[in-house]
């Protein structure tokens, strides 16, 4: 029998599953064994649903919140399952002392089979009024944008992502980090 858990890679689902199968094969009670086995399958639907949406989820930090124009944040990530398709998202973290309303950056997406995506973006940080957008926490603002929706990968394999200032200064002051989020696209 495959282990339905394998696949999540889920240290608790496997602790789970393995007690639920030992706890049913160990009891000679067959009332209780059927008690057993019926929340066993309860428990197999929920471990079921903990399937991990991330495929990657990391972020660069900036110990004295400044990004230099050359200090790319490069990722390196493994794609496996070639039938689904990806969402790529940058998480962009400020201090309220950031000097610019937007974030100018190229993001350029290596596949593992040698072809590649490259793009310039601009994100807006602040609305009409100035106020920033971001989510707010102890003196943090946190944006989280967009970049690539239902991306396929043509091979499995390490893939990388590289994020690159594209703003007019040699240093952009006021950046605390910059993360990177690749993640199965979610059905609608």
């Amino acid at each position: 029998m495959k282990h339905p858990c394998k696949a999540l890679r889920s240290d608790r689902c496997v602790i789970a599953y393995n007690f639920a199968l030992f706890s049913i094969f160990a009891e000679r009670n067959t009332r209780k064994k059927m008690i057993r086995k019926v929340l066993f399958f309860i428990l197999f639907i929920v471990a079921s649903g903990c399937s991990k949406p991330f495929v990657f989820n990391e972020t660069t930090y900036f110990e004295d919140l400044i990004w230099n124009r050359f200090n790319h944040v490069i990722h390196d990530f493994t794609i496996e399952d070639l039938s689904t398709t990806y969402d790529l998202k940058v998480k962009f973290t400020h201090t309220d002392s950031y000097s610019s309303d937007h974030i100018s950056m190229n993001i350029t997406l290596y596949f593992s089979g040698g072809g590649m995506r490259s793009r310039d973006y601009d994100f807006r940080l602040q609305d009409s009024q100035l106020k920033w957008l971001g989510e707010e926490k102890s003196g943090l603002f946190t944006h989280e944008f967009l970049v690539i929706s239902g991306v396929r990968f043509p091979e499995a394999g390490v893939s990388q992502i590289r994020v690159e200032n594209k703003m007019t200064k040699f240093n952009t002051l006021g950046v605390a980090s910059v993360g990177v989020v690749v993640e199965k696209t979610k059905v609608k």
